[in-house]
C-alpha cells in the first residue's frame, strides 16, 4: 500500500506544477506575451534578414524557452539575453542552452517591462500590437542609436518612418525597424 501513497504524492506534485504553469500562462496574456512558438525555418529566415554581427547584444522580450535567442547566439555569435516571467520556460531554456554548450546567453526571470534595454543592439519581440505600441515609447526613450527592432507579425504604428524592411512569412509579415 506504500506505493499508493507515493502515487498520490506524485499526482499532487504534478497537479501543483501544472497549476503554477497555468498561472504563468494566464499572466502572460496580461503582460503582452502569450506563448506562441516560432518554427525553426521562420527563425532562420528572420535572423538571416537581420544581418546580425558577432558580439552584438540581442535581447528577446517574452523569450519562452529561448528558441529564437538560442539560435541567434549559436548561429550568429551574438550575446543573448532573454526576459521571461515563466520560471518553467526559463528553466527549460537554460537546460537547452547548456546542452547546446552556449556561453554568451542569459535567461532572466523578469517581467520585460522592468528590463534594462539600453544596451541592446537588436531587440526581437512577438507581442500583441498594443504591447508593441507601449514598448515603442521605451525604445525611443532608452534605445541606443541604430537599435534594430524586429517585430514578428505585428507592425509598430507610428514607426513607419523607421521601417527598413518587411518580409512575408506565409500570411504574416516580419517587420524590421531601425531607430
Amino acid at each position: 500500500m506504500w506505493w499508493k501513497v507515493i502515487a498520490e504524492w506524485v499526482i499532487l506534485i504534478i497537479q501543483f506544477g501544472l497549476a503554477i504553469f497555468m498561472f504563468y500562462m494566464m499572466a502572460a496574456f496580461y503582460t503582452g506575451a502569450p506563448l506562441v512558438l516560432t518554427r525553426r525555418k521562420i527563425i532562420k529566415k528572420m535572423l538571416d534578414e537581420a544581418g546580425l554581427k558577432p558580439g552584438q547584444l540581442f535581447i528577446e522580450l517574452g523569450c519562452a524557452e529561448g528558441r529564437v535567442l538560442r539560435t541567434a547566439v549559436k548561429d550568429y555569435h551574438v550575446r543573448g539575453m532573454g526576459y521571461e516571467i515563466n520560471f518553467f520556460l526559463v528553466w527549460w531554456g537554460r537546460i537547452m542552452a547548456g546542452l547546446q554548450h552556449l556561453k554568451n546567453i542569459r535567461f532572466i526571470v523578469k517581467n520585460f517591462w522592468k528590463a534594462d534595454l539600453s544596451g541592446a543592439d537588436v531587440i526581437y519581440a512577438y507581442l500583441f500590437p498594443d504591447t508593441m505600441q507601449k514598448l515603442k515609447v521605451i525604445f525611443d526613450k532608452t534605445g541606443k542609436k541604430n537599435l534594430l527592432v524586429i517585430s514578428r507579425v505585428f507592425e509598430i504604428k507610428g514607426w513607419e518612418n523607421k521601417l527598413i524592411k518587411k518580409i512575408p512569412e506565409g500570411d504574416d509579415w516580419i517587420y524590421y525597424y531601425r531607430k
